[in-house]
């Protein structure tokens, strides 16, 4: 093999090489892309009318919560692009909406 050869693979491809691992791995297993993953496809078992306990059961504690008039609970989502899932309580604190982008969408925004 050439010198010249050797020098670009060392410099250019393996340095290459390594970023696209690392970006595969913070994209598709890294904690958060895995947590991301596992809170969309839990979603699905989320119905309009459950409690707040059963929606825990299934989604596990909020990463946020907010309370305008209504609660949201918020699920990250990996990607920045997407944000976060959001299931929106009404006040006897049972599921009104279902919001996650690219994924579980259910109900209609009601305001108290």
């Amino acid at each position: 093999m050439k010198k010249t050869t050797k020098i670009v693979i060392g410099l250019f491809v393996i340095p290459f090489l390594v970023l696209v691992l690392i970006i595969n791995y913070y994209g598709h297993f890294s904690p958060k892309a895995i947590k991301a993953k596992e809170n969309l496809e839990h979603s699905y078992n989320v119905k309009i009318g459950m409690t707040k306990d059963e929606v825990i059961k299934i989604m596990g504690k909020p990463d946020q919560i907010t309370n305008v008039n209504i609660y949201n609970y918020h699920y990250d989502l990996n990607d920045d692009s997407k944000g976060s899932g959001q299931i929106s309580f009404d006040s006897t604190k049972r599921v009104t909406r279902i919001d996650f982008p690219g994924g579980n969408i259910q109900g209609e925004f009601i305001f108290h």
